[in-house]
């Protein structure tokens, strides 16, 4: 596109290097800025060398641009082996660092994931309260605990009268919804 307008190669060099520099630039700010914590390692890294490269460019344009004899990008200088050579470290970097997010990442989902499991495992699906596999495994912590400190402990139960007589006449799902308000009120009462 340069060429039609401007028939010189560090004019096209200077403002294809800006434009990158702006490009890794504001890939750098948004993987330093907002990153939730267990991201951070591989977010920061990443920045880092987004932030060296696009600073390598922003030098390569400036020196195309404000160089008085033409740079070619096939010279063999300073500036384009730097840049050369960035690039490279830039491509292992970036996917090294994709790798740590990624990884980072589904040992995330596969905690949330592993944590939902146990939800759904100790609890009752319609009332949210603790289901008998909870209540077992807490009772023997809980006795186990009484006994070894020569604590008493007790239980409770309770039970919903006339529950079957709400089933039977206003049907299954106003049932559920009994149950559901009487879970929320237990929960809003009891630790």
């Amino acid at each position: 596109m340069f060429t039609y307008w401007q028939d010189r190669i560090d004019i096209c060099t200077g403002v294809i290097s800006l434009a990158v520099y702006w490009m890794f630039a504001r890939i750098a700010w948004k993987l330093s800025t907002g990153i939730i914590k267990e991201m951070e390692a591989g977010a920061w890294f990443s920045a880092a060398f987004f932030g060296l490269t696009g600073l390598i460019t922003l030098i390569r344009g400036t020196a195309a641009i404000f160089q008085h004899a033409e740079m070619s990008p096939l010279e063999s200088n300073c500036i384009n082996i730097s840049t050369f050579i960035a690039a490279i470290i830039l491509s292992a970097a970036s996917t090294f660092s994709a790798l740590m997010l990624t990884s980072t990442y589904l040992e995330m989902e596969l905690k949330s994931a592993q944590d939902q499991m146990e939800l759904f495992a100790n609890t009752d699906l319609l009332t949210g309260l603790y289901n008998c596999r909870h209540f077992i495994e807490s009772a023997q912590r809980e006795f186990f605990r009484a006994r070894r400190f020569n604590h008493t402990a007790s239980v409770l139960f309770a039970d919903l009268d006339r529950f079957k007589k709400i089933n039977d006449t206003y049907g299954h799902s106003a049932g559920d919804a009994v149950l559901n308000r009487v879970g929320k009120i237990i929960t809003s009462h009891v630790r």
